[in-house]
């Protein structure tokens, strides 16, 4: 219609047209959702295809991956701790390139990995003898150990993180935590290496000589023991009242006795010195003879 007067109408039909492009879209999921400490986890983007998709990870340093034809993408990540895999906006790719501010995020777990120590009481054995290992650490886990370097042997911790059993080592040597699992799922392994010491002591011995071995009766002879440095000798004559005798640092001792008749000398047992002194139950004799 025109101004002025007459005022002109022109009935005059014509267009153009306009576009409005949907904003772009993104969704993200982690498989798996729970990860052990220094694992990983695939994280799936899925959305408006050709999309460029901005991420982080437990509100960390932004980061972007662009989805395929197909509108999916795959990455690896290992996260450090629990938390989130957020995303921050999805831009379509194509002119204009339009940006969709979308905020949305998925819980990811991270499991600590499993610890375990070991102590022994005592530390110090006797051959033959026995100590208890008591296991604590990570409730509910599993640890595995060896004694000496020899065949991995398994225990597992009760649910207050703690597990004990009887053990005899042949040697001395160390008592070494190889790994720790962890129960339920994921089981995290830990590969804790960790080792405490433990000594075995040698049996003590001891032997017996008589200078001489044939005496007169009311006669004397001279007994000498050898053996290990100052461990202390129980010994009897004849099978009569037991007898000690401590032998030196140098592992020797001499006594003169005089046996009424023909026997034995006998050693009953050998103790040594120090803790824990260990007692070998090693009995022996030798011949003497009384000549009446």
């Amino acid at each position: 219609a025109s101004s002025g007067t007459p005022s002109c109408t022109n009935p005059q039909t014509s267009s153009i047209p306009i576009t409005v492009l949907p904003l772009p879209t993104a969704s993200v999921t982690a498989n798996p959702s729970t990860i052990c400490e220094n694992g990983t986890t695939t994280l799936t983007f899925t959305g408006t295809p050709n999309a460029t998709v901005t991420y982080n990870i437990n509100g960390g340093t932004n980061q972007t991956i662009t989805l395929n034809a197909a509108g999916t993408a795959t990455i690896v990540v290992s996260p450090t701790t629990t938390g989130t895999i957020n995303i921050v906006s999805v831009t379509s790719s194509g002119t204009p390139s339009c940006t969709n501010p979308q905020t949305s995020s998925i819980p990811i777990t991270v499991l600590p990995l499993p610890t375990a120590s070991v102590t022994a009481n005592p530390s110090t054995i006797c051959q033959n003898g026995t100590t208890t290992l008591t296991f604590t650490g990570t409730p509910n886990a599993t640890v595995t150990y060896n004694i000496n370097g020899g065949t991995n042997q398994t225990i597992t911790l009760n649910a207050a993180g703690t597990a004990t059993i009887v053990v005899s080592p042949t040697a001395t040597g160390t008592i070494n935590i190889v790994s720790v699992a962890s129960s339920g799922t994921p089981s995290c392994t830990n590969p804790q290496t960790s080792s405490i010491p433990i000594t075995v002591l040698p049996l003590p011995t001891a032997s017996v000589t008589a200078n001489p071995t044939t005496i007169c009766e009311n006669g004397t002879t001279t007994l000498t023991f050898t053996g290990t440095p100052n461990a202390t000798v129980t010994y009897n004559i004849n099978g009569g009242t037991n007898q000690t005798i401590t032998l030196n640092a140098s592992g020797t001792a001499t006594i003169s006795v005089s046996p009424t008749t023909t026997g034995t000398i006998n050693i009953v047992s050998v103790a040594s010195s120090g803790t824990p002194s260990c007692i070998n139950l090693q009995p022996s004799s030798i011949p003497i003879t009384v000549l009446p």
